[in-house]
């Protein structure tokens, strides 16, 4: 059965306008059809069909990017400060994209949220660090059942909710010239029907390669990325057989799982007497049925699966059977 992709214009080709400057404030949506702005804050619109290379593609005012498909993109700032001797944030600007999903999430099932994001590192060709020179981590996703408003402050426009999903922690999202593929995963609550794309946190609680001071006294991070192609779709569930035959006979003699792209599982597992038999960390899952070099003895063995920073968790029982 094939997937159905649950956002509509995710990669943002349909349009109501050609787009031919950056969006200016007040404005509640882009000209990209079915995606609105949920704060005061100024998302954009990128198009070839702009001739003025102002938001145009692949030359803009913030760069030069081809789409990831297509022939248009969307982009969002993300500016945060803080005093250098007293760590204290005081000032949050963050851009945002929201959009009403074509169907329901469902209480319970595992969805795989997948978008494509590339830096901007300049303004009509001049690089500017100061501006938008830093690469930052932890792009999140929010899903809720109404539509979600941040606050119109001057000083405050970082949404004031936790995100359902970040990319991983500490990974740079630094490319420049090319796409960078973001997948993250999600256990629905059930009734959530619009997703909020942005940054989530402070500077307090990010990473970032670049902080430009200002009048020495603060620590700021300025970023820019494009977005496009953006999917969600219901992820195909972890696959755990209930038994395997470490037997050396060439069929079924490693315990392995199939989990869904870009989802690295834990995994332990336990003997009767839970004594812990086999541990993956975050790496592949290849049990070949011995613990310290000897072989275990054929039984039941009982696992627990467990995906870091994601709420999955999975517990059952795998047969050894030689």
């Amino acid at each position: 059965q094939a997937q159905i992709d649950m956002v509509y214009n995710g990669s943002f080709e349909l349009y109501d306008t050609c787009p031919n400057n950056l969006t200016q404030p007040g404005a509640n949506q882009i000209y990209a059809l079915g995606w609105y702005i949920p704060t005061f804050a100024t998302s954009d619109y990128y198009h070839t069909c702009d001739v003025t290379a102002t938001v145009g593609v692949p030359q803009n005012q913030l760069g030069y990017q081809d789409a990831h498909t297509g022939s248009a993109y969307a982009g969002i700032y993300y500016i945060s400060g803080r005093g250098q001797t007293t760590g204290q944030v005081y000032f949050n600007y963050s851009e945002y994209l929201q959009t009403r999903l074509t169907a329901t999430l469902a209480a319970g099932i595992l969805y795989h949220i997948q978008l494509f994001v590339s830096r901007a590192d300049s303004i009509n060709g001049a690089s500017i660090p100061r501006f938008a020179g830093s690469a930052v981590d932890q792009i999140g996703v929010l899903f809720s059942q109404n539509p979600v408003l941040g606050p119109d402050s001057l000083f405050d426009r970082l949404l004031p909710y936790t995100p359902s999903a970040e990319s991983a922690e500490g990974v740079l999202l630094t490319d420049t010239t090319r796409w960078q593929e973001v997948n993250m995963y999600y256990v629905a609550q059930g009734n959530e029907n619009y997703l909020t794309v942005g940054f989530f946190r402070d500077i307090n609680s990010v990473s970032a390669s670049y902080y430009f001071h200002d009048f020495d006294t603060t620590d700021v991070i300025c970023s820019y990325y494009y977005l496009d192609d953006i999917s969600i779709m219901e992820a195909t569930q972890i696959e755990v057989p209930n038994v395997f035959t470490p037997n050396g006979d060439g069929t079924n003699d490693l315990f392995v799982i199939q989990a869904p792209k870009g989802l690295h599982p834990g995994i332990t597992i336990y003997n009767r007497w839970g004594t812990v038999t086999y541990r993956n960390g975050d790496g592949p899952v290849a049990w070949d049925g011995t613990f310290s070099g000897n072989r275990c003895t054929d039984g039941t063995y009982y696992y627990v699966l467990e995906v870091k920073g994601t709420p999955i968790k999975q517990k059952g029982f795998i047969r050894l059977a030689r």
